[in-house]
């Protein structure tokens, strides 16, 4: 459901994608488990990191900043030769 989410909007981060994302950092404690799909996490991460970029340097720095917490909160599915 994510994947299908994420891919139907436009390369940018909108407040409905930064509202979902702040909402999976808070679910990182229950949401967090061995059987989650790593390969969509990691498409997740690639996403935001491919469309981080802004005119505003400020809401670039958010937006980095989104994805590192993410990173550091939802490491454990992650396995870096998967992300590009």
């Amino acid at each position: 459901m994510c994947n299908q989410m994420f891919e139907k909007f436009s390369q940018d981060l909108n407040t409905f994608i930064i509202d979902t994302i702040v909402i999976l950092l808070s679910w990182n404690t229950i949401a967090i488990s061995r059987q989650l799909n790593a390969i969509s996490v990691q498409r997740l991460i690639k996403y935001l990191y491919l469309n981080c970029t802004h005119k505003n340097s400020m809401v670039i720095e958010s937006n980095l900043d989104l994805i590192k917490k993410f990173v550091e909160l939802w490491k454990e599915p992650i396995h870096l030769q998967y992300i590009f």
